[in-house]
């Protein structure tokens, strides 16, 4: 599925999330020049099996710049205010909110920390880009890192909206802690039974960190 993505066609007995989210990529395909995006060097890692779904969405549309962020609203809305709504200085752009903004790169530094990550980069394509070529990493650690920073997107944009819509900002470990939560279920639920014993300690060293 990773490489034929964009002729993807959903079976009819998966869940109605995987339908709605095939929905909106054949949706997507219809309106779009697809030639700009016949090299999808982060494809695979939109779709890793270890991200939840949700995450994986969020993050496809953050790739794509299709997010509804405030940089994006002034061109419809020439008076609103875009500073970024979480650290209140830049203005916010995709790139600014992912991860350059000092609330997310606090978020990112505290769960590098707890995954033993010395990359010091802020950038999303950066980042990705690191994991995918580190010799060292397994397979298994490599998984978990895209699905944290898979959650750690999505987060970010839950994080944005309700100080949006409620003006209620979450504290950086609340949102550290959703993310660790999301992800101890979802390795829970979908880690290779042939996952070595250093690899399940680090795991466990990332859940209780």
């Amino acid at each position: 599925m990773d490489k034929n993505w964009w002729d993807y066609q959903v079976p009819l007995d998966c869940s109605w999330y995987w339908k709605r989210l095939v929905a909106v990529k054949d949706a997507f395909k219809a309106k779009t020049d697809l030639s700009k995006f016949a090299v999808m060097s982060w494809s695979k890692i939109v779709w890793e099996r270890l991200s939840i779904p949700k995450h994986r969405f969020v993050l496809w549309l953050v790739m794509l710049q299709r997010l509804r962020t405030r940089d994006q609203l002034h061109k419809f809305q020439p008076l609103m205010d875009q500073s970024c709504l979480l650290c209140g200085g830049d203005i916010e752009s995709i790139g600014h909110l992912f991860l350059h903004c000092h609330y997310s790169s606090v978020c990112l530094q505290k769960l590098k920390q707890r995954l033993g990550w010395n990359s010091a980069s802020l950038n999303l394509m950066l980042l990705i880009r690191w994991i995918h070529k580190a010799k060292r990493l397994s397979v298994v650690r490599k998984s978990i890192m895209y699905a944290v920073l898979a959650a750690l997107v999505y987060h970010l944009w839950r994080v944005r909206n309700d100080v949006f819509w409620s003006n209620k900002l979450w504290h950086v470990d609340n949102t550290v802690q959703r993310v660790v939560r999301e992800i101890q279920v979802r390795i829970s639920l979908v880690m290779p039974k042939k996952a070595k014993a250093i690899d399940r300690e680090w795991v466990t060293k990332f859940s209780k960190s």
